[in-house]
């Protein structure tokens, strides 16, 4: 029961936490696709 307990959170701590994994995955789609359009850029010169 003592574990069940810590791990609830409140409504804004579960808001803060999808909106920061949220940001962390279109952060890393973004870096990706840059990485991609840059190695694809020197393969065509």
């Amino acid at each position: 029961m003592a574990s069940a307990k810590s791990m609830d959170r409140n409504g804004s701590r579960l808001i803060r936490d999808f909106m920061r994994q949220t940001v962390e995955r279109q952060h890393n789609t973004r870096f990706r696709d840059l990485v991609e359009a840059g190695t694809s850029a020197t393969r065509t010169r």
